[in-house]
């Protein structure tokens, strides 16, 4: 049974979605950016879950969400440990539901199991904050808290950056949830 729910949005190609971003201009306190917000609050609220910690392999990280400041909109993407796997975007566009894909699942789970070789690279957070214009960022959720790595420019780190493999990985999650949603066109 299919249970994706798609939104308003172009191929979610960086390039592709950087000119329908630009036309929208959603203001903190509206219904688009209420909306984001509480989909993104709901994996930060896995920390402090014990019903779902009794889903997750305790040695997996809860969720890992990648977040992508695109001309002062945000792209955020949310994989979960039991295989959840949405992209969506601060003006209220997104696909929810590309962890019902084996090969989107295995996506993620790759990444799940490779963030414990980056966590010098993350510290525990206080705050939930978006990227700072141009900038991009990765939360990791865990039983123990929420921890954030120091925000990046995400064209700088496709060879050398420090989170590069972590980088490259998220993208072939996207990659994943964007051959899902040309299939379903």
């Amino acid at each position: 049974m299919l249970k994706f729910r798609f939104f308003n949005f172009a191929p979610m190609v960086r390039a592709a979605v950087v000119a329908f971003l630009m036309s929208l201009s959603p203001l903190p306190g509206t219904a688009q950016d209420e909306a984001y917000l509480s989909l993104r609050d709901m994996v930060f609220d896995l920390e402090t879950n014990e019903e779902f910690h009794a889903f997750v392999d305790a040695d997996l990280p809860l969720a890992v969400i990648m977040e992508t400041d695109i001309e002062g909109q945000t792209m955020t993407l949310i994989m979960v440990a039991e295989g959840t796997t949405s992209i969506y975007f601060s003006d209220g566009g997104g696909m929810i539901g590309g962890g019902e894909y084996d090969f989107v699942r295995a996506e993620v789970f790759q990444l799940l199991g490779m963030v414990d070789q980056f966590a010098n690279h993350f510290s525990e957070s206080g705050t939930r904050s978006r990227p700072s214009a141009g900038m991009a960022h990765f939360y990791v959720v865990r039983r123990t808290g929420v921890f954030r790595s120091e925000e990046f420019v995400e064209e700088d780190m496709w060879d050398a950056g420090n989170l590069s493999a972590l980088l490259r990985q998220a993208h072939a999650v996207i990659g994943g949830l964007r051959e899902v949603q040309t299939a379903q066109q």
